[in-house]
């Protein structure tokens, strides 16, 4: 990516490029909903996409994590290259439940 801007395809499928195994995961909601945990040498990432223009709650079941790292459309906004900032924001998560905004990606 030119510039040291990302978009949200682009670091799906550069984090599908290092993984050394993909791991299906199950949604309670698939028309609103998508996953895919990924295992390498950095250890699991689970990848969570919003596949809708409204925001959703999502309850995170058996992951042990007080924060995720989201990329929307406001974060991508607010990215400055020339200043090294990323598109991901940092949120807490609070009994497990991650708030998702409508297209956001994130990473658990």
């Amino acid at each position: 990516m030119g510039g040291g801007t990302t978009t949200p395809a682009y670091e799906i499928l550069r984090r599908l490029g290092r993984a050394a195994r993909r791991n299906e995961v199950s949604v309670s909601a698939p028309d609103t909903v998508t996953a895919l945990a990924l295992d390498g040498s950095y250890g699991r990432d689970l990848l969570i996409a919003d596949l809708g223009g409204d925001p959703i709650d999502l309850v995170l079941d058996g992951r042990v994590t007080r924060q995720a790292w989201v990329m929307d459309a406001d974060s991508l906004q607010a990215q400055s290259p020339t200043r090294g900032s990323s598109a991901w924001r940092g949120v807490s998560l609070r009994d497990a439940v991650l708030r998702l905004p409508p297209y956001a990606i994130a990473s658990v």
